[in-house]
């Protein structure tokens, strides 16, 4: 038999469940946790034995199991062996059925207020000691009892006198700290924390401050190696401040603290490099941008773009373009100070952040080694390789009006420049630095011109849409397309959507651009699906989201008042929204989130593991569906941890209940190793390329 929790159970957080468990499977106790109406939220194996609690007629209520003890429990005027201001301790004689003699019960009834609500009384802790009707009462005195559960507590107990010795050490705590009982009596308890007397020192100050303390310290147990222990210590202080007596409680949270690490590298590291990831990075810039306009300093940002990087991967393969990359972060690495900071941007890019008064031809002097350095050939197993770099440079100078602008706007004023920048270094010529001015050439006179000709295209219609099928990785059926936005001008030629949306968001467009696709896409499908047969129809319209209309109710709404008013309504939609949306920190946004999905549409969090990636954001949003970017996938058919990431992304999201879209799917190879891992959706070449609507309908007649 099992502990036993209620199906309906007071919410007690696992970990407590897990001590409970613990200490009773320790110390053979009976222990049941019930609420003042009597309900129980928890109790064990032996209490469930003991008291009658029957696994195929469960009852819910101590009442009706013990009404005795349920008396005893909620009546203040009991007849208590021994009171103190912790717990009550009485003895019980229980009775049931199938029991021919009454059974002693010695309980120590201990008060939860952590986990009350301010309208109702907390729920308590019985400790149960049962024993045989002629036992003798010396068994079951509260000094018996105490000891007892002390030994055989599943964690470390300490005791301190006012001379700050240890007079008492259990069993675990000597366990957990590799030294004997004896070793730590005395002063030797202070061994734990040798070479970390700074946090000996703190934790004594809280103590005498406020009577209780809390720290982590790591303790190196024989083959086991580095291990780290919490102690939780809590004591009295007399009138004139000093010590009077302290308990220590030491509990091994080796594996918490892995896990915290583990995740903390996972949300902030690039997995290839093991340097910072953008999401790090651009928190680490907004920190020194809000330092700089305070102190009015200076922050440098070089945008470091390889050449030819691209060609190396599709030569070689994906495996060893990582490798690659492995040693020019180590090069650009040894090239800065120590307090700089180097980021993987995503794919073949760099950032570097260099914070501090450094003049321009410093940071010039040392892009132009980088470049050098990184010419140098490379020797990736035996192949040699050759790599330039394009470099872009730009600058903040904190000064007294700055000190009122946005500091999220600066960042990415910032990082566009630099952007903007290393784009001018590339179009002229590559393997240079170039720092960003006002003249930038043929990137910002390009930017320039779509902003010019994009309010005329809105307005004569010449943006159009063409949409890609979804298909079900199993059962290879299509069950929805994305629609993607295309602009072919008669001068500038094909405009690629991300500088479309870039332009309209800075000149204050981008909720006409947006509305506008909204619009033509509802069109579209409408069409579509009036053409298809029936059995094709049960389809869904999946559509891209700009960040802005989720920082506005107004926007939101006028989003999911559009689709009521189409023929397929909201249940058909899928709003896909973009890392960057996501990683916005404004109470707006989640809100938002939440009301779109009460109207309906489902959620998809779209280009999953191109930088900004947080594990965060899938339990933080409401997040239905998670798209793997393309990136993401091209190149893990040839790299065996990419693979094991990519699957590993996968579990984790159908554990959190979210179903899981592969972008950019070209090869059957790929495919049915995404299909192996249990991937729900494909989307990519292999299926189709983007088509027109009238294309698109064709290709529904074929498949």
């Amino acid at each position: 038999m099992e502990n036993v929790v209620p199906s309906d159970a007071y919410p007690l957080q696992e970990h407590v469940l897990e001590v409970l468990r613990s200490l009773g499977d320790a110390s053979g106790l009976g222990v049941i946790v019930i609420e003042v109406d009597g309900r129980i939220q928890f109790l064990n194996e032996h209490a469930a034995r003991w008291i009658g609690w029957d696994e195929a007629q469960p009852s819910e209520m101590i009442q009706e199991l013990q009404p005795g003890l349920f008396q005893l429990c909620s009546s203040d005027s009991t007849d208590k062996a021994s009171v103190s201001n912790h717990f009550d301790h009485f003895n019980f004689s229980l009775r049931r059925r199938g029991l021919s003699e009454a059974i002693n019960c010695a309980v120590l009834k201990i008060p939860l207020p952590a986990y009350a609500t301010p309208q109702q009384s907390p729920p308590v802790l019985l400790l149960c000691w049962f024993s045989e009707h002629n036992q003798s009462s010396e068994a079951l005195s509260v000094d018996a009892m105490t000891r007892s559960l002390i030994s055989k507590a599943p964690i470390g107990i300490l005791s301190l006198n006012h001379e700050w010795e240890c007079e008492f050490a259990n069993a675990e705590a000597a366990q957990l700290t590799n030294f004997s009982e004896e070793e730590l009596l005395g002063r030797g308890w202070a061994k734990l924390f040798q070479s970390r007397d700074d946090v000996l020192q703190k934790m004594i100050s809280n103590l005498l401050a406020s009577g209780f303390a809390q720290t982590e310290f790591e303790v190196v147990v024989g083959r086991r190696g580095h291990q780290v222990l919490q102690c939780d210590v809590r004591g009295s202080v007399d009138q004139s401040g000093r010590l009077e007596h302290a308990v220590c409680a030491l509990i091994d949270v080796t594996d918490r603290v892995q896990r915290q690490q583990e995740i903390h590298k996972l949300a902030n590291y690039d997995a290839v490099t093991g340097l910072h990831n953008r999401l790090a990075m651009k928190h680490q810039l907004e920190r020194y941008l809000t330092l700089a306009k305070r102190l009015r300093q200076k922050v440098q940002v070089l945008f470091i773009d390889l050449d030819g990087f691209k060609n190396i991967n599709d030569l070689y393969g994906h495996a060893l373009g990582d490798q690659l990359l492995v040693q020019v972060a180590q090069r650009l690495q040894r090239q800065v100070r120590q307090n700089d900071l180097v980021a993987r941007f995503g794919g073949d890019e760099f950032v570097i952040i260099m914070p501090g008064e450094i003049p321009d031809e410093v940071v010039d002097n040392i892009a132009d080694k980088i470049n050098r350095v990184l010419r140098h050939p490379y020797v990736v197993g035996e192949v040699t390789l050759h790599l330039s770099a394009s470099i872009g440079i730009s600058s903040f100078q904190g000064d007294g009006q700055s000190e009122y602008a946005a500091t999220d706007k600066l960042l990415d004023e910032v990082l566009k420049q630099a952007d903007l920048a290393m784009y001018a270094a590339k179009h002229q010529g590559k393997n240079q630095y170039r720092r960003f001015n006002v003249d930038q050439g043929e990137e910002i006179t390009l930017a320039y011109s779509v902003g010019q000709h994009l309010p005329q295209a809105l307005q004569d219609g010449h943006i159009f849409f063409h949409y890609q099928p979804i298909l079900d990785a199993q059962s290879k059926r299509a069950i929805g397309v994305e629609a993607l936005m295309r602009w072919e001008h008669e001068q500038l030629g094909w405009i690629n959507p991300e500088i479309m949306i870039s332009v309209a968001e800075a000149n204050g467009l981008i909720i006409e651009l947006q509305e506008y696709m909204i619009e033509h896409t509802i069109r579209d499908f409408e069409a579509l699906l009036e053409r298809l047969p029936e059995a094709q129809r049960d389809l869904r319209l999946s559509v891209n989201i700009c960040a802005i209309q989720l920082f506005d109710f107004k926007y939101t709404e006028s989003i999911a008042e559009r689709f009521k008013r189409s023929r397929f309504g909201v249940e058909r939609v899928t709003l896909e929204l973009t890392e960057s949306t996501l990683i916005d920190e404004r109470p707006e946004v989640s809100s938002n989130i939440d009301y779109l999905k009460e109207q309906g549409f489902l959620v998809a969090m779209d280009d999953f593991g191109t930088g900004y990636s947080s594990l965060s954001y899938l339990t933080r949003f409401p997040i239905d569906i998670v798209k793997l970017d393309k990136s993401f996938i091209r190149s893990f058919s040839e790299n065996d941890q990419q693979r094991s990431l990519v699957e590993g992304c996968v579990h984790l999201c159908h554990s959190l209940d979210k179903k899981v879209v592969a972008e950019g799917v070209e090869t059957t190879q790929e495919f049915e190793q995404l299909s192996a891992f249990s991937v729900d959706y494909t989307q990519g070449y292999m299926h189709s390329r983007p088509l027109n609507v009238n294309a698109l309908y064709e290709w529904f007649q074929k498949h």
